[in-house]
Formats: structure tokens, sequence, C-alpha cells
């Protein structure tokens, strides 16, 4: 036998007895497969043909290039609106001190104003006592110097208030243009500090346990106790603001969840804000199984029990309780933490998001806990509610798009 592929082969193979043929890593595309015999005596058989055709795998089909070129066009999207947004931030901050520089510069202005007033009311009542001031020239002529140099002088004061003023005005430009700059290395900063400084306070916490085994008074016990408790808040500052840097530059991630097993870890972190154990948890998870990302949500439900736990009442009469419930509606992923504390005073809804904010003389923390909640919440394109009575109840709700 003699074979011969169209389009594959160059020509002809050797005569052979073999009855087969393989081939293999054929590119997509029309074949044609000749095959002629001959006997012992060198007579050719008629010659046989066979047509087949080598499809392309899927990722090379064409509408596996319109779906990659999809991805990367999603993927640009994204990048340029996550940029955006940080522009935004960043322009509201030099929006804010540049309103502070002219504040300042506004307030020498009606300085001078009211200072130029008084002198033109002083002119006009001595203008209105020209009877008695012609009785008195020679006071009257001290006076009229005394004024002159007082114009003289509100004239070298307005010119050097004009030039400080442009002073001022150009330092603000040039401040404008490194406050971009700054804002980076101030981020950069913090979040390298607050790295730094965790070694110290894990020594603190490793000097103050070795104290307590080698001192065991009582008292000693007592200072020690709060040594530890001072390191630990300081530890959750510095904490909450590595966060603050690392949601600032992150990009959100698709992650298969587990809420209970979330859930468990949040409470294990948090339990020394309930050393009684009190404090009764009640569940309603509809869903348990979501695909977003861990961290952001895990920072998000940690803050907000977190929260419920500080603020819970002081008396004994009624138990603490939270509960937890999750649920989804037309794509939107729901989680609603409740709790009986003692709520949140109307006025200060619209602000507990703010950094720092602190709306109660209970709260001993930073003020950022509920801020960090917003910028998880925004950073995954979300949105966060809150219902909240004085002494009865307060209640978050967090809607995730999936």
């Amino acid at each position: 036998f003699s074979y011969y592929l169209e389009n594959n082969d160059r020509g002809w193979s050797n005569w052979s007895t073999e009855t087969k043929k393989e081939y293999n890593n054929l590119d997509p595309g029309e074949y044609t497969f000749f095959v002629k015999s001959k006997n012992i005596y060198g007579t050719e058989g008629r010659l046989a043909t066979y047509k087949f055709r080598v499809l392309a795998p899927w990722y090379k089909t064409a509408w596996a290039y319109v779906l990659w070129s999809a991805l990367a066009g999603f993927v640009v999207w994204f990048i340029t609106i996550a940029y955006s947004v940080r522009v935004r931030t960043q322009r509201k901050k030099l929006q804010l001190i540049v309103a502070d520089r002219t504040y300042e510069v506004m307030t020498q202005k009606k300085e001078i104003e009211q200072q130029n007033h008084l002198l033109k009311a002083k002119n006009e009542e001595i203008s209105t006592q020209k009877d008695d001031i012609q009785k008195k020239n020679i006071q009257l002529r001290e006076s009229q110097e005394e004024i002159l140099s007082m114009n003289q002088k509100l004239t070298e004061l307005n010119m050097y208030l004009e030039k400080k003023v442009e002073k001022r005005t150009s330092k603000i430009k040039a401040t404008l243009k490194q406050l971009q700059q700054i804002n980076g290395e101030l981020d950069t900063f913090v979040y390298r500090a607050s790295h730094d400084l965790k070694g110290p306070i894990s020594r603190i916490n490793g000097i103050t346990s070795l104290a307590k085994l080698e001192s065991p008074d009582d008292i000693n016990l007592k200072y020690f106790d709060m040594i530890e408790h001072t390191a630990k808040d300081m530890e959750v500052l510095l904490s909450k603001l590595a966060q603050v840097h690392e949601i600032i530059n992150s990009k959100p991630r698709k992650d298969e969840i587990d809420i209970p097993s979330l859930l468990s870890e949040i409470r294990d972190v948090i339990k020394f804000h309930d050393k009684s154990l009190k404090t009764k948890y009640a569940f309603d998870l509809n869903v348990v199984n979501i695909t977003s990302d861990r961290y952001l949500l895990s920072i998000i439900i940690k803050n907000l029990i977190e929260n419920a736990l500080i603020f819970r009442k002081t008396s004994n009469i009624e138990p603490h309780h939270i509960h937890i419930s999750t649920s989804i509606k037309e794509g939107i992923f729901e989680i609603r933490i409740k709790d009986n504390g003692i709520g949140i005073h109307a006025p200060h809804l619209n602000m507990i998001f703010q950094m720092f904010f602190r709306g109660s003389d209970k709260s001993k923390g930073s003020g950022l806990g509920l801020y960090l909640v917003k910028m998880c919440v925004d950073k995954l394109k979300a949105s966060i509610a809150v219902e909240s009575q004085e002494n009865e109840f307060t209640e978050f709700t967090v809607s995730i798009p999936l």
C-alpha cells in the first residue's frame, strides 16, 4: 500500500504492507486521504479517497475571541472606574484645604474692611464738629497729622496685606500641586507606621505576661490587666488604620464564602468584647454560600457586630440579643444585623459613617469602625441602611450585588 494526505503530506509514501496510518496534531481544515494498492506482480489497483474535516478547538473559534475581547474590555473599564473614584476622593480633600485657606483670607479681608469703616466713621465725626475743632487749631492739626499718619499706615497695611494675599495665593497653588503626592506619602506612612508599631505592642503584651508570672499580687495584676487592655486597644486602632490603606488599594475579588464559617471566625476574633458571654446570638440564614470578596465582607460584619457589643445596655434587666439574617432578592445579597442595645441618637444617623465620629460617651474606640464599613460597602458597589430607636434597637442592612 501507498498513501498520501492532501494538505499535510509532501508526496506519496513508500510501499508497505501496513494496513493502517495514524496522524496526530492536524491543523483545522479540509483533508483528502488517498490510498492505492499493488499486488506482488506490481499491478496497481484503483485509487481510493476519503475526505474529512478537522474542526478548530473551542478556544480558537470566533465566539471565543469575542469573549476574550469582552473580558479584556471589562477589566479596562473596571480599572478606569476604580481610578476615577480615587481621583474624586483626592479632589474632595483638595477642595476642603482650599476652602480653609480661602476662609482665612476672607477673614483677614473683613478685618481690614472693619478697620477702614471705623476710620471713615471717625473722619465723619470730626467733620461734624468743625466749630469745636476751629477753637482747637493746634489740637486739630495734631489730629489731622495723626489721621494722615493713620491713613498712610493703613495704605501701607493694605499694600502689605495685598502682597501677603498674593504670596499666600501662590503658596496655595503650589500646595495644590503637592497635595496629591503628599496624600500618597501620608497614606504609605500611616500604613507602615501601623505595621511597625505592632512589634512594640506585642513586646508590651509579652513583658506584661512575664510580669504577671513573676509578680502575681492582686494589685499588680490589676495594673497589668490595664496595660494589656490599653495595648489591645492600640493594636485594634493600628489594625484599623492599616485596613484603611488596604481597602483603598484593594480590588474586589470573587471568593466562595461560607457564611456560617465566616460568622464563627468573626465571633472568635471579637469575643473579648463580651467576656461575660451574656450576649445571645440568633441566626436566620436563608443563604449560606455566596460569591463575593471575603476580606471586605468580613470587615463589614466584624465592625457591625463589634458595635453591637460595645453599645449594649449596661443594665441586667433585659438580656442583650444580636440577630443576624441573610437573604437574596433579585440578585442582591442582603445581610441584616440587629441588636437591642442603646440605639443611635436620631441627629447622629447621618454622621455615623464619618471618619473618627463618635456619637456616644460610651465609645472608647477610634471612631473608625463604621467608616471602614462604608469604605468596604463602596468598594463592593453595595449599599447600607440603618434604622435605630434609642434604648430600643439598631438594625443595619447591607445589600451587595452578586
